[in-house]
């Protein structure tokens, strides 16, 4: 099957005030660590790793190996190093260091300062996302987490806006550890009447997540009570902080190679939740943006080519950009040759995988060409 190539969105994903909603089944997303450098390009790798590199975070063999393959990748670097396990003593000790330098640069990067959205960024991203029946990302950072807590802002009405105070993500349920929710699986799979019906699933967890004993527990925005009144007080930054320095790591999947991340994932109750919907449990097309199809992250490849249900696939990429896609492409053909094995062998009947790809850069998720006023869901 030919491989089709879209030179804008608006041909296969209008963004326009009149945008269609999903068709049947809906239309899931998929986001990659593009969707926060197109916010901020200080989450490039390059970035984070001059962070991590400038903080001391990094040993002088993984700075070595990093300039030997040349790459600033930290899950590259880590894909490497783990493959000397065993031949060398000390090669643990360079691994963890490794993940706790991307958390370094991370914390530096969006902990530190306070990320302070405009109007219109938050109306651009309501209007991008509420335009998919399921959200799905490989991104740690809190960008999502914070764009949900802006729900104050947003006009959730009807048909010309289904947004993000609509979306769930499945954390509701008190528990032993304070100022945090658990998980509860039921909430997704079943949604009370009058409750969100779209759920934003972190694959490989983030940083406002934690774990104790393979359960995971979202940290909340605290309250406190003055004369009769409550008051939000955003200490989520500094939680994070203070506990990343006692050394209780935020539920973060950052192994440099696939089948490690992959028994991760199945070692937590949410993240397993996350992975197995994404394989079996959506419908419809599936919409990429920033999502590099890496090798790192062939166990999401894996799941889409297992979820029959997903015939359809676009592909966000930077058409116009000098750089060539070559290597995309071929990432993408290996998921639908993955796609065409597993139909030779599968009881059930799978259909091939059709891609289509698009220009990423006219999808504006921060910055879209519509005014403020003329977004379709912003209370006038």
């Amino acid at each position: 099957m030919a491989v089709h190539v879209l030179d804008y969105l608006k041909e296969v994903l209008p963004t326009g005030p009149k945008a269609p909603w999903p068709t049947e089944g809906g239309r899931i997303l998929l986001l990659g660590n593009g969707f926060s450098i197109d916010r901020d390009s200080a989450f490039h790798y390059d970035s984070l790793w001059n962070v991590a590199s400038a903080a001391g975070a990094l040993s002088p063999r993984a700075k070595d190996l990093a300039a030997k393959l040349g790459t600033t990748n930290f899950e590259t670097v880590l894909a490497a190093l783990e493959t000397q396990r065993g031949r060398d003593k000390d090669i643990d000790e360079d691994i963890q260091g490794v993940r706790l330098a991307l958390i370094t640069a991370l914390k530096k990067i969006h902990l530190e300062p306070h990320v302070a959205f405009s109007e219109h960024e938050i109306a651009s991203c309501a209007f991008f996302l509420g335009q998919f029946k399921e959200v799905f990302t490989t991104n740690y950072d809190l960008l999502l987490y914070w764009i949900s807590n802006k729900k104050h802002k947003l006009l959730g009405t009807g048909e010309e806006g289904a947004l993000i105070q609509l979306f769930k993500d499945g954390f509701c349920l008190e528990g032993q550890v304070p100022d945090a929710l658990a998980f509860a699986r039921s909430v997704m799979l079943h949604p009370k009447e009058g409750t969100p019906q779209r759920g934003f699933h972190f694959l490989h967890g983030a940083l406002h997540l934690l774990q104790q004993d393979g359960v995971a527990w979202k940290r909340r925005v605290r309250t406190a009570e003055l004369m009769g009144h409550k008051f939000k007080l955003d200490y989520l930054r500094r939680d994070i902080v203070a506990a990343i320095e006692r050394g209780h790591l935020p539920l973060f999947v950052s192994e440099g190679d696939s089948q490690r991340k992959l028994g991760r994932i199945r070692a937590n109750n949410y993240l397993r939740f996350c992975y197995d919907r994404l394989q079996k449990g959506v419908t419809g097309d599936l919409v990429t943006f920033g999502f590099s199809f890496s090798a790192q992250d062939d166990h999401i490849l894996e799941a889409i080519a297992r979820n029959a249900a997903i015939r359809r696939i676009f592909v966000g990429a930077r058409l116009y950009e000098a750089q060539p896609k070559e290597d995309l492409v071929k990432r993408v053909e290996h998921l639908r040759a993955r796609r065409e094995a597993i139909a030779t062998t599968a009881l059930l009947p799978y259909e091939p995988l059709d891609v289509l790809y698009y220009d990423a850069s006219t999808a504006c998720p921060w910055n879209s060409p519509l005014g403020k006023g003329d977004h379709p869901h912003w209370k006038k």
